[in-house]
């Protein structure tokens, strides 16, 4: 998930510099999606093994927050976008900071 998350951080940040061109955009989108898209599937084994013997609520628990997440971003997009792709780009970025932060916080419980 830190490999995920910090390839997606290096790619939001470097679109102020790559993205001068359409083949320049075009790879830091797919970089942005394919960093993207390994943390947020990284994230299964960790969220189903946190509490295995609730495994179905954990996952309906991580579903949810994720579907929040998603609902948040899009109403807040419009706000960073007037501001251009470089808000968007520094807010991915301290998203993503925070989510290492909270990443280091979590604890796997053992119970018998």
């Amino acid at each position: 998930m830190f490999i995920g998350l910090a390839a997606n951080v290096l790619v939001a940040v470097s679109l102020r510099w790559l993205a001068f061109s359409l083949w320049g955009a075009l790879l830091c989108l797919a970089l942005f999606y394919i960093s993207y898209e390994f943390a947020v599937v990284s994230t299964l084994p960790l969220m189903s093994e946190i509490l295995p013997a609730q495994r179905a609520t954990t996952m309906a628990v991580y579903i949810a927050a994720a579907s929040l997440g998603v609902a948040i971003g899009a109403g807040l997009a419009p706000l960073f976008y007037a501001h251009g792709i470089w808000a968007n780009a520094l807010a991915c970025a301290a998203l993503d900071l925070i989510a290492m932060l909270v990443l280091t916080r979590v604890k796997i419980i053992n119970i018998g």
